[in-house]
């Protein structure tokens, strides 16, 4: 017991939080170039969206935002997700879909603007330029 209370004592807390926050962003970073790379390309890398597949919500969503011209509100991109058959349109898929939507803006994978509207985040695009 000795041995768990000396481990405990001396565990870097702070910073493996702090690893695991950097850690959290490049993965998003990354989750966002092969996003863009899938729906610029038609192509899949690993896990993304191949030709022919649907993606998962948050693919789907991250695609629909980059491909858009202008800050989207939900609505839009829920009416995208359906009309591109990568979303059922029941109320249960809705509420689905608003909460992962959520999920990716606490992420930082998606920017709420002060108008209720989404964008990609613009640093991520920056961030992205530099990587590849």
């Amino acid at each position: 017991m000795t041995n768990l209370n000396e481990w405990l004592k001396q565990f870097p807390r702070e910073e493996a939080e702090g690893k695991i926050i950097d850690l959290e962003n490049e993965l998003a970073a990354w989750r966002q170039a092969l996003s863009m790379h899938d729906s610029l390309t038609g192509q899949s890398i690993g896990n993304g969206i191949g030709k022919g597949e649907e993606p998962n919500k948050p693919q789907a969503i991250v695609t629909i935002l980059s491909q858009a011209e202008e800050a989207m509100s939900p609505g839009e991109i829920l009416a995208e997700m359906v009309a591109r058959k990568w979303l059922p349109g029941e109320a249960k898929y809705k509420k689905r879909f608003y909460a992962t939507l959520s999920r990716m803006n606490s992420e930082e994978r998606v920017r709420r603007l002060p108008n209720g509207s989404y964008v990609l985040p613009a640093n991520s695009q920056e961030a992205l330029a530099g990587r590849f």
